[in-house]
């Protein structure tokens, strides 16, 4: 068999670089730390999501056979480097001879990595479904709605952003967008965007996520699709194959956050409410990484957790031994998620006083600087702990 041979411009690349890839998740093990490359006929997509945001830019190209691969981010960031260094296009290379790998070619050099080895996901059919549920269609200068959903992420001085990040709620009505923001103990804030189109819609949304989807689409006018529920995505797309959509943020989740937070200061005392860039709150507990967290679904619920081990890899054994502790462990679980080992409670959140809170706390720390040392000795990762058995 010969080798497959795809020629891709400069410009492809970086675009690919630049709007497509930032949307992977942070973990290669995973089939979404992957940018999903297809080619049909000539006809070629590059898909990409971390499960809150999907990316997709669709281009032509030369006929030629059927491909798809899950590719590593860190391929598309060397072929940029190849493309620039040689100032012409770089080839996607599937070796006939060499089956698991991908290279990308040019003259001044190649480099190959590992595809994902794993079942290929119908990301595409998100963006089908993002598109079918429409119902708010406008259209807007890409600057100008960036520039306005900036501002309304701008924190309030007093307010540090890093720990307090409330959500935007987004909505419509013929010829404006509007996002309006409810700061802690200030109150809220309206933004205005005149648009072409549009009508009665509304979604509660994540603004540092709005923020780098707007971002990503190409400057000019692009075209901004509210949901036909609340529950339903953000779709933003240009007119040079670029589209992206943005889950919505639980809004009975959000409605709910102030109780939580309540009960964090009641436990704690009034200290900054600090959330990661997984919206986890992060505790003053202990030596060990200790967090809380809002879940939303069937039923609204608290975790608090521990991590015990980070940079571990998942194996049989390692889910065994867990399973065993999981019989051995009252009142939480261990698990494996992310390349981490986590010790996890949970609670109903009207159930939740600042003593439950703070036992859960402690039975967490206690699980994870106990048998995190000795999971990370006999599987291997880091141990959050700093003690060692």
């Amino acid at each position: 068999m010969e080798n497959t041979r795809i020629s891709i411009t400069q410009g492809e690349w970086q675009r690919v670089y630049q709007d497509i890839a930032p949307f992977t998740q942070d973990d290669e093990q995973r089939a979404s730390g992957h940018v999903l490359f297809t080619a049909k006929g000539g006809a070629r997509s590059w898909v990409a999501t971390d499960g809150k945001c999907l990316a997709v830019l669709e281009c032509d190209g030369a006929a030629g056979p059927d491909v798809e691969l899950l590719i590593s981010p860190r391929l598309v960031s060397a072929a940029c480097a190849l493309s620039q260094a040689a100032d012409e296009s770089v080839d996607l290379v599937v070796d006939a001879d060499r089956p698991g790998v991908v290279s990308a070619s040019a003259g001044c050099g190649s480099v190959t990595l590992p595809v994902f080895d794993g079942d290929v996901p119908a990301w595409h059919d998100g963006l089908a479904i993002a598109r079918a549920r429409a119902s708010s269609t406008a259209v807007v200068a890409r600057d100008a709605i960036w520039s306005v959903m900036a501002e309304a992420r701008r924190a309030p001085q007093g307010i540090d952003l890093e720990a307090v990040n409330p959500p935007f709620w987004l909505a419509s009505e013929p010829g404006v967008v509007t996002a309006t923001v409810e700061w802690p103990r200030i109150g809220p804030s309206l933004f205005v965007v005149p648009v072409a189109g549009g009508s009665s819609a509304r979604v509660c949304v994540n603004p540092r996520r709005l923020v780098n989807l707007v971002s990503s689409a190409a400057p000019g006018d692009i075209t901004l699709a509210l949901p036909d529920a609340p529950d339903g995505p953000v779709l933003v797309s240009d007119d040079t194959g670029w589209s992206g959509f943005l889950m919505a943020v639980d809004r009975v989740e959000e409605e709910l956050r102030p109780a939580l937070e309540a009960t964090l200061t009641d436990a704690f005392g009034d200290i900054p409410l600090v959330r990661d860039e997984d919206g986890d709150y992060v505790l003053p507990f202990g030596t060990v990484p200790v967090y809380a967290r809002l879940v939303g679904g069937d039923s609204h619920r608290v975790q608090v957790f521990s991590v015990a081990v980070t940079d571990i890899r998942t194996s049989r054994k390692l889910l065994g031994e867990l399973n065993d502790q999981n019989c051995r462990i009252p009142f939480a679980k261990a698990l494996w998620f992310a390349s981490q080992v986590l010790f996890e409670t949970e609670h109903e959140i009207d159930q939740l006083d600042p003593e439950s809170l703070i036992e859960s706390c402690s039975r967490v720390a206690e699980l994870a600087s106990r048998l995190g040392p000795l999971l990370a000795m006999a599987f291997g990762g880091q141990a959050t702990a700093g003690d060692t058995p």
